[in-house]
């Protein structure tokens, strides 16, 4: 079958916004499995969680950031990429509070979370369960939260429903 360049476009746009409304619409946990020095799969899982937003500094207003969580048994890693495709890193590691909107509307806020200097929100014991407890129910989950370091300040807003 021969497809014209306008057809290709029109494919090549749909398959992005079907893609596009699945990724952000339906974001739920999925297992994965460490794998060891060979490559090879191990018996040690996680699970993960991708999705989409925002963020905003001095630079940019509501630019695209995509967000993955990485869950073990004892912490969760949340991937920042802005511009969804670089960590957003600093030169310095802060704490920050993480304010989360419920499906029932109403808002958890979780004290000093750990922004590591290499673009991820590390949520350990305490904030670890906190999180969790904070995302159990099904529904639609708004999260914001800034980065003050020094010289520059960002907020983040993670948008993901849970099923």
């Amino acid at each position: 079958m021969n497809f014209s360049n306008t057809q290709k476009i029109v494919i090549a746009s749909l398959l992005f916004v079907f893609n596009f409304l699945c990724f952000t619409a339906d974001a739920q946990w999925k297992t994965n499995f460490y794998v060891d020095d060979f490559g090879d799969k191990t018996d040690q899982s996680y699970e993960s969680l991708s999705t989409e937003g925002t963020f905003s500094n001095s630079a940019t207003q509501n630019s695209k950031a995509t967000y993955t969580f990485i869950k073990d048994e004892k912490s969760v890693l949340v991937n920042v990429y802005e511009y969804g495709r670089s960590l957003a890193t600093d030169i310095d590691h802060t704490f920050e509070t993480v304010k989360i909107k419920q499906p029932s509307g109403s808002v958890v806020t979780i004290e000093r979370v750990f922004f590591t200097k290499g673009g991820k929100l590390y949520f350990s014991e305490n904030t670890f369960t906190e999180l969790l407890e904070s995302i159990k129910d099904s529904g639609k989950y708004t999260m914001i939260f800034d980065r003050s370091g020094e010289y520059s300040q960002s907020s983040y807003k993670v948008l993901f429903t849970i099923n």
